[in-house]
């Protein structure tokens, strides 16, 4: 079979971005000679796809490596200015690239669970330069008996200079979040696709000092504790397909960085204990803190008397209670 690529594509030495879309399963070292180029984005069938640098390569210019879905770095040598790397294959733990991309910010990889629950996630405390870190669970489906839970190595050994952290198929124990509780510059933490395990959540006292966004998709989440001092800077908290959660936590309206609480699909107790907290702060005169419901259901609801929401499907209905103004609100 030929190559996807012609070899004379290493003659085009000012060539600054790349973007391909390929079948194959491995991309050719003629890439290698292109110094000039900054950003590389590879869509393919296969998966996962092996870039192969070779020992001589002269892309010391390389910022940006984008492959999709996922990407295995063969024989890596020294990336000193990379800063970006989009879905890396991570199937053992460690690889070797991870410690040539000293100025590494924005890392998404591909993490596989062994059939005991185990994950062998690398220490990142040596990426000094992280901001921002995405996580997928990769199952391998093939075993008969699948784990409830996953169990993170080194989860306690992520860099301090986190700012957004992503986890996404990961089945995490409510428990093991102190480990990114503790990160000091965290401010965006998305657990998505029935991330955490567990029916009962209890934050500890001095984590996530300066979290402002916090969006949780866990449909086996029914009770969370918490105090306003576990999130002191929250500012906005997305509960997506939690329905099996009671209540939301009243204490969230004393957060005076509070700004919204968006429910998608929320359990009727739950949609009326948020109602409740936009209530009691408007009666204290805290009158910015915003509430936005979806549901679903076949018509629309009208806000305040108004006209229906045009921009969203008649499958659902959006239920805004907001409290700008203290006159226009009626419920």
């Amino acid at each position: 079979m030929a190559p996807f690529l012609p070899t004379e594509i290493g003659q085009l030495v000012q060539l600054r971005y790349l973007s391909l879309r390929t079948r194959e399963l491995v991309i050719p070292e003629s890439i290698s000679t292109l110094w000039n180029l900054q950003t590389l984005v590879i869509y393919e069938m296969s998966y996962p796809l092996d870039f192969q640098f070779c020992k001589d390569s002269n892309m010391t210019n390389l910022m940006n490596i984008c492959i999709w879905p996922s990407v295995r770095l063969q024989y890596p040598v020294a990336l000193p200015k990379v800063q970006t790397i989009s879905n890396l294959h991570l199937p053992f733990g460690r690889q070797p690239v991870l410690d040539v991309t000293p100025n590494l910010k924005r890392l998404a990889c591909v993490v596989l669970q062994q059939p005991y629950g185990s994950v062998l996630f690398p220490p990142l405390d040596t990426l000094v330069h992280l901001e921002k870190l995405k996580i997928n669970i990769e199952v391998d489906y093939s075993h008969r008996f699948l784990p409830k839970q996953a169990r993170f190595t080194c989860l306690n050994r992520l860099p301090h200079t986190l700012k957004k952290v992503t986890f996404s198929n990961c089945y995490l124990p409510w428990k093991d979040l102190s480990e990114l509780g503790r990160l000091p510059n965290l401010e965006i933490l998305k657990l998505l696709r029935g991330h955490c395990q567990g029916p009962r959540w209890d934050p500890n006292d001095g984590e996530f000092k300066k979290l402002k966004f916090l969006k949780i998709q866990s449909p086996e989440l029914a009770e969370w504790n918490m105090s306003s001092d576990h999130f002191p800077a929250l500012e906005k908290l997305v509960m997506d397909g939690c329905r099996r959660l009671k209540e939301i936590p009243m204490c969230l309206g004393e957060i005076p960085t509070m700004g919204l609480i968006e429910l998608r699909w929320p359990r009727r107790s739950a949609a009326e204990s948020a109602r409740q907290i936009i209530e009691e702060q408007q009666c204290l005169g805290n009158d910015w803190l915003k509430l936005v419901i979806f549901d679903r259901e076949k018509e629309f609801t009208r806000p305040f008397g108004g006209k229906p929401f045009p921009e969203f499907s008649a499958r659902y209905r959006s239920v805004y209670y907001r409290f700008l103004l203290p006159k226009a609100s009626t419920l």
